[in-house]
């Protein structure tokens, strides 16, 4: 993150805010939901999908917005000058939270990627957001240089990811920031910008991943996404940027 990002303004708690809206008769047994994010002029709204905690063979963290999007979508909303005008890629997307954010305070283009079975939520949000003249979805595998030269190719020079590195393999570890560095191989002055948020020990895997971006030229910096944080969880004070 560049020197000198605006510190967050006063914002009332009430200003930023998550809520959940359910088909069905509870929370836990709807096949599909709603979460709103609110800060500021920026409202979106973001359909989620049933998650089957029983079934562990797969991942399905792509399918609803977690705590940490929230935080970096109000760091995101506050720092927008890092957005404006510019070609954006949001990388490990899911539900869209952070690409659409970026679209909505001013980016020129946005690419929502993820993996291929997480492309018809994205476009879904898109559309339920009325941002299709700014931002599509499309499927990004991290380590596929081919796909990534070709998004690179709209002139993107900022890369988002949020809570995308958490206890990785070392080789996808080394994709992913691979991948970070072949969108902004031809942006002099691009930038990456991650929410990361370590969790049960994970600091020594995860750190392949932060290892790999200084060996690839990256400056990196950090800071606590503590005071645009909503609070709501116990992990607040864990988070960065």
């Amino acid at each position: 993150v560049p020197a000198g990002v605006a510190a967050p303004a006063d914002c009332a708690q009430s200003d930023f805010s998550i809520h959940r809206y359910c088909d069905g008769l509870s929370f836990l047994s709807s096949m599909s939901r709603e979460a709103k994010f609110e800060h500021r002029d920026v409202c979106l709204r973001f359909l989620e999908r049933e998650t089957d905690y029983a079934n562990v063979d797969e991942d399905m963290t792509d399918r609803q917005v977690w705590p940490t999007a929230m935080a970096f979508g109000r760091y995101l909303c506050e720092n927008r000058q890092l957005l404006a005008g510019r070609g954006v890629v949001d990388l490990g997307s899911g539900t869209g939270v952070a690409g659409l954010i970026a679209a909505k305070v001013g980016a020129r283009k946005v690419f929502l990627t993820d993996l291929p079975k997480a492309v018809d939520l994205m476009a879904r949000n898109v559309e339920l957001n009325d941002e299709g003249a700014t931002a599509v979805a499309v499927p990004l595998a991290w380590g596929d240089k081919s796909a990534a030269e070709d998004i690179s190719s709209n002139d993107v020079s900022v890369v988002l990811g949020c809570d995308i590195v958490y206890q990785h393999p070392e080789t996808v570890n080394i994709a992913l920031a691979d991948t970070v560095f072949e969108l902004l191989r031809q942006a002099p002055a691009g930038v990456g910008v991650f929410a990361y948020q370590p969790r049960d020990g994970s600091e020594f895997m995860d750190g392949v991943f932060f290892d790999r971006m200084t060996a690839l030229g990256f400056r990196t910096t950090k800071e606590p996404l503590s005071p645009w944080d909503d609070v709501w969880d116990d992990a607040c004070e864990t988070r960065f940027v």
